[in-house]
């Protein structure tokens, strides 16, 4: 998409991406590209929710990146602060939110001399906004990683519950499903992983399955129709994903990279998700947002 728009004639472009290993969306960038990309975290680390205030809002309103960069641009003037000193307050901000990610900077090195404004318009499009609003730690409030929301939030919801109510006993079940299933998908990929990179040769130079699960190889890859198939191929023998799964989505392409085919993955994941040790219910779910098989 990005090469198409290029060739299309933009001048330049500033992107913020938030997204738990949001960096591997953009690692590829470099100087020969007339975009500057910044994201909430490496292709090996989540982002994080932050106002998360359990016994007041039930939820967390906002993330921790995102709320960092798009706050210091409504305090300050866009016409003064350059993206590079926005940049620098923006990872030094998410770095105080007792988080583990780092924010990332890909592309164009040379637009981070330009001023906020022109990317985001001229100061007063925004809402003023109170100069200590930025100011305020977001430490005040509680701060997670995004894969913990969901288990924090149906957690929540056992705890208010009535004891012995209705209510109570589907919060306690939503939260099992959604703790087996994480733990399914866990346990499934590794497997499927060991089960075809251990058994691909004696080569001394072999992708080993410490490598591709780790993320010591590149995290991306452009042969989409391979990674497409690998997320049909293993859906359509262990089940959806659901939006956890999606962190396995550097392992896909990897195996893409390494020579591995979306049938062979098929092969492994039919040996290892055998039908008696996967929940129907995660067979029939929806897979909205998931890849159909080109290969079928």
């Amino acid at each position: 998409m990005l090469q198409e728009k290029q060739k299309e004639g933009f001048n330049q472009m500033l992107v913020y991406i938030e997204a738990c290993h949001s960096g591997s969306m953009i690692d590829f960038l470099d100087n020969t590209w007339r975009i500057y990309a910044t994201a909430a975290a490496n292709s090996k680390e989540n982002s994080y929710a932050v106002y998360c205030l359990l016994e007041v809002y039930h939820t967390c309103l906002g993330d921790g990146y995102s709320v960092a960069w798009m706050e210091d641009s409504d305090v300050d003037d866009v016409t003064l602060e350059t993206i590079g000193t926005q940049f620098d307050r923006v990872k030094a901000r998410v770095l105080t939110q007792k988080t583990i990610s780092h924010v990332v900077e890909y592309g164009l090195m040379d637009i981070k001399g330009s001023m906020l404004s022109v990317f985001q318009g001229p100061e007063g499009k925004s809402l003023p906004r109170k100069k200590e609003t930025s100011a305020r730690a977001t430490t005040e409030y509680e701060t997670m990683s995004q894969d913990e929301v969901e288990v924090w939030y149906l957690k929540g919801m056992v705890r208010r519950a009535k004891l012995g109510s209705v209510e109570r006993e589907e919060a306690q079940k939503q939260l099992d499903d959604v703790i087996a299933h994480r733990k399914h998908v866990d346990q499934s990929v590794v497997a499927i992983v060991r089960a075809i990179v251990d058994g691909q040769s004696n080569d001394t130079n072999a992708t080993t399955c410490s490598q591709v699960l780790k993320g010591n190889t590149k995290a991306y890859t452009w042969d989409w129709k391979c990674f497409k198939g690998m997320i049909a191929s293993y859906q359509a023998q262990c089940g959806t994903l659901r939006l956890y799964g999606k962190k396995y989505n550097q392992v896909f392409a990897k195996l893409c990279d390494i020579g591995i085919s979306p049938k062979q993955l098929g092969v492994a994941a039919r040996q290892i998700c055998l039908p008696h040790l996967v929940n129907p219910q995660w067979m029939a779910e929806d897979k909205a947002g998931f890849y159909e098989n080109p290969y079928v």
